[in-house]
């Protein structure tokens, strides 16, 4: 009888471990619940800008378009444009090297990039 309930506990554990195995697997490959939208909205004809709008015409506050707080586009200021010409010539002087002019199988690397 010892034998017989040990063989039927492992049994229920082998199915209780693929159950579970089963169901975390078939969670992993589902679609995502936007995926799922996405889809349901092109089954219907329609896309996400018909829902909240094109934000580059116009204004809006639609909370599903904008979750954070209106930030400003960056773009490179007035004070780092003049650093970088100013530093520019100390940055330049490490092309050339003495070394890589007398070997000609070496050359130097290529000119800094400049905005």
């Amino acid at each position: 009888m010892n034998v017989n309930l040990c063989h039927h506990l492992r049994l229920y554990f082998v199915v209780l471990l693929l159950a579970a195995t089963s169901v975390t697997s078939a969670a992993m490959l589902a679609p995502d619940r936007t995926d799922a939208a996405i889809a349901q909205l092109a089954l219907l004809g329609l896309s996400v800008d018909d829902i909240c709008g094109d934000p580059l015409t116009h204004d809006h506050r639609c909370p599903y378009c904008h979750l954070l707080a209106n930030t400003p586009i960056p773009s490179p200021g007035e004070f780092e444009t003049q650093l970088l010409f100013m530093m520019s010539w100390k940055l330049s002087a490490d092309l050339y090297r003495a070394a890589q002019a007398r070997d000609h199988e070496r050359s130097p690397r290529a000119p800094p990039y400049f905005v």
